[in-house]
């Protein structure tokens, strides 16, 4: 058994469902509709005066004029009535006239006598013209055409005067939507459709576009003097990781960092206490933009508290200023940035045990400084009490000159916050 169902005012006037048995294909179903139903022929021929034809859909797809010719399969076959007025016979949306004249001119099911009205007989005058192209899918083709030559048409609206701020094109155009242009509902700089056409309901989450008020476009020589910086520089603009530090211990970007102030500063510079379990460093040492290493070793660990591996410390500093120029030195200077790798070996022959990666960006003159610091963890390896700590920088856009970044100390717990029990 196989169904064919008809929508809105067909159903109406003839039934929602019409049950039938070995249909060979959907025109044939037609067929049977109109000998079954007289007045569905008349229906289908005149709907086109009125700027109605019809969407045959079986599977989920839309058929075409010349689909109507292949197997009608196990699926059920929706006629639905659509306004239209653009005449595309050949298209997804047949004219009833078509769906009539293939009916009569394919080969299929026979018709009794008497089934056709005159205005249907006036179609065989076409029938020789649509054979002659040959095969079924030559007479859809073929009264495709003579359906699209008889359908309405719709009335063009005209181009507007150079001084109008009406546009019959584009984006904003009136007739965006309904001219079959491409619509500009979900995408596109605004969201404009023409008159007449589907609103669509996005469900979840939709990027869209905006109607634009008003806009402006400032040129601006790069010799400015008012353009000499992005933005105020100050060490305020800095971070660590992709997050701003404060003056306490937290977790920031995987590791547990926080500023230095200058007191602090000066007083871990240069000193060296043996419970740190680090190298006295004399002084801060400097890691160059270029991508050499910078070897620290004598580094002491264990699991205990006096060499605690879960809390490696070291400091950092930035001394020089930190920015890039956006074309070259003299124009506007922005934002830099500074990428280092941080490499910890174990030097009893187990090779590395450990890897972080610190990014720091922001905005300071040569004049001003930044220091932080980080603490992480290692791989201990049991009875291995000797590492060697290797930095370097992998990725910089930095226009202020080595050093890209100095190292101040490494060790642990010799700053406060770091572990309760030690201190200054």
């Amino acid at each position: 058994m196989q169904r064919v169902l008809l929508q809105d005012e067909l159903a109406e006037q003839f039934g929602a469902v019409h049950e039938y048995h070995n249909l060979r294909s959907p025109i044939d179903a037609i067929r049977l509709l109109c000998i079954n139903y007289p007045e569905f022929q008349k229906h289908l021929i005149e709907s086109g005066k009125n700027g109605v034809s019809y969407k045959v859909i079986q599977a989920n797809a839309d058929l075409e004029l010349e689909d109507m010719l292949l197997p009608f399969g196990s699926n059920d076959l929706i006629i639905t009535p659509v306004i239209t007025g653009s005449g595309r016979g050949t298209g997804a949306i047949i004219a009833g006239i078509a769906l009539i004249g293939l009916a009569i001119l394919a080969p299929g099911v026979g018709f009794a006598a008497g089934s056709f009205s005159t205005t249907a007989a006036a179609g065989k005058g076409l029938a020789a013209a649509a054979i002659a192209i040959g095969g079924n899918i030559g007479i859809a083709l073929t009264l495709g055409g003579i359906a699209q030559s008889l359908a309405p048409q719709p009335q063009e609206i005209g181009g507007f005067g150079e001084a109008s701020s009406v546009y019959d094109s584009g984006p904003g155009s009136i007739t965006r939507g309904s001219d079959g242009r491409q619509s500009y509902a979900m995408t596109g700089p605004v969201n404009s459709v023409g008159a007449g056409a589907t609103v669509p309901v996005a469900y979840g989450k939709t990027i869209i576009g905006s109607h634009i008020i008003s806009a402006d476009i400032e040129t601006t020589d790069e010799s400015d003097p008012l353009n000499t910086w992005i933005r105020t520089p100050t060490p305020e603009t800095m971070r660590v990781n992709g997050e701003h530090l404060d003056f306490t211990f937290k977790e920031h970007g995987g590791l547990r960092s926080r500023r230095i102030n200058s007191n602090e500063f000066g007083r871990i510079r240069g000193s060296c206490h043996t419970y740190w379990g680090g190298p006295c460093l004399g002084g801060p040492l400097d890691v160059p933009l270029g991508g050499a290493e910078v070897h620290l070793t004598n580094i002491k660990g264990e699991f205990d508290e006096q060499f605690p591996a879960h809390r490696l410390l070291m400091c950092f500093r930035h001394n020089s200023g930190f920015y890039s120029y956006i074309s070259g030195e003299g124009s506007t200077r922005v934002d830099g940035y500074v990428t280092m790798q941080i490499n910890v070996y174990n030097l009893d022959g187990f090779g590395r045990v450990g890897q972080v990666q610190i990014t720091t960006q922001g905005l300071m003159s040569s004049g001003q400084e930044y220091q932080w610091a980080s603490q992480f963890a290692y791989g201990k390896v049991a009875n291995k009490d000797n590492y060697a700590v290797r930095i370097k920088i992998i990725d910089h856009n930095l226009d202020t000159g080595d050093p890209g970044v100095s190292v101040v100390q490494v060790g642990y717990d010799y700053l406060p916050g770091s572990a309760p029990q030690h201190g200054f």
